[in-house]
């Protein structure tokens, strides 16, 4: 798992705040994280994934303009992608028919979790908060997996 980490960092710029304080708007650091999230699944996967949902998440702590903002993304589980009808219920013929009898299985796809972890840094201060953690599902093309380093 450790291999699968991408990191970034940058100043928070006051054309991303919110406009009645001068705080960092929330869709802005959405948009940071799922790109990182997105960069992330590419880079352990080697292929384009395509998103499936972001998890609830909060905001743990404002992102002040002129602080410096740190992301780390990792690849927190995979699974094989599993066929569902258009109900929800789960296609068990046809996909037991593609893949020899592995029921809801699809051949060669996998769902992706990514974690990004989220810190704040006064520059003033020099304290750093953390601001939220988000957690990106991807479905990408290739079986892969992932697993803990013991």
């Amino acid at each position: 798992m450790s291999s699968t980490t991408l990191s970034s960092s940058q100043i928070m710029q006051p054309q991303y705040r919110n406009r009645h304080n001068f705080m960092i708007f929330g869709g802005y650091l959405l948009k940071t994280t799922f790109e990182l999230a997105f960069c992330c699944a590419a880079a352990f996967s080697h292929s384009r994934p395509t998103f499936l949902s972001l998890d609830p998440s909060t905001f743990e702590n404002p992102v002040p303009v002129g602080s410096v903002l740190y992301l780390k993304a990792t690849v927190a589980y995979t699974e094989p992608a599993t066929t569902r009808s258009s109900s929800g219920q789960m296609d068990d013929g046809e996909a037991e028919d593609r893949n020899g009898g592995e029921e809801g299985k699809k051949q060669g796809q996998t769902r992706v979790q990514i974690r990004i972890d989220s810190k704040v840094r006064d520059i003033e201060h020099g304290s750093t908060k953390p601001t939220g953690q988000f957690n990106y599902t991807f479905l990408v093309d290739r079986d892969i997996s992932v697993a803990p380093q013991t």
